[in-house]
């Protein structure tokens, strides 16, 4: 498979780390009713349920490109893809079968992504345009926080936090000013454990993934015209 390492993290090159694989699929021009009939194979049946529930074409096409993001990542690692095997924990975050794997997904505007690694992450993208009100700054930022001045600092940080709470687990039940982000750090004030932040802006997006310990990142852009790879 083809695909084109888009950004590497080399900031750490001098020891080795563990590697996450970041795979971004664009929701750019998809004819949805042909995607679905032509890769039918790939979507698993409670993916197409969930495409089928959702009432906006945009949010079909993401969820599309969601499922498959993590076909590529799956075939990257040479795991069965067809169509991707994976559950959720009682917290809702997606796991594979294999003990040794990680994945997590997530998807703003045109792109979908899912990252995968041997280590446990959580991923966020967020559309660096996305609006937000002040109460969105109320609910992320905590006084231990560097106060974001601008609209790109508060967005950096709530992708960085939002891959946070993935990565632990909790979503939205764990609320977002009980810990703050310094640097590539996230430190908790309610006990949940400690976290790197890997941090990119890759075409207009804000994307974060989190860590409990230090990784390397590779982020890779497939289009429509790369889907028939899959098939390959």
């Amino acid at each position: 498979m083809a695909e084109k390492n888009i950004y590497a993290d080399s900031e750490n090159t001098g020891k080795e780390l563990p590697k996450a694989c970041v795979f971004i699929v664009s929701t750019e021009n998809i004819d949805l009713e042909k995607a679905l009939d032509d890769y039918a194979n790939l979507i698993s049946p409670a993916r197409m349920k969930k495409i089928n529930r959702l009432a906006h074409l945009d949010d079909k096409k993401r969820s599309l490109c969601a499922e498959l993001a993590l076909c590529f990542a799956l075939k990257s690692f040479s795991l069965p893809f067809t169509p991707p095997a994976y559950s959720y924990s009682l917290l809702g975050k997606p796991q594979l079968s294999e003990d040794n794997l990680h994945i997590n997904i997530s998807h703003s505007g045109t792109f979908a992504v899912c990252a995968i690694s041997s280590v446990p992450i959580g991923v966020d993208i967020l559309e660096s345009d996305a609006y937000t009100v002040n109460r969105v700054y109320k609910r992320i930022v905590s006084s231990s926080d560097a106060t974001p001045f601008t609209k790109h600092d508060l967005l950096s940080l709530w992708t960085k936090k939002e891959s946070y709470v993935k990565l632990i687990g909790s979503g939205l039940r764990t609320p977002m000013t009980s810990f703050y982000v310094a640097g590539d750090r996230v430190t908790s004030k309610i006990g949940c454990p400690p976290a790197y932040i890997t941090f990119a802006e890759i075409k207009d997006y804000f994307l974060s993934i989190a860590s409990y310990e230090e990784i390397s990142a590779e982020y890779f852009l497939f289009t429509a015209d790369d889907f028939g790879k899959l098939c390959e």
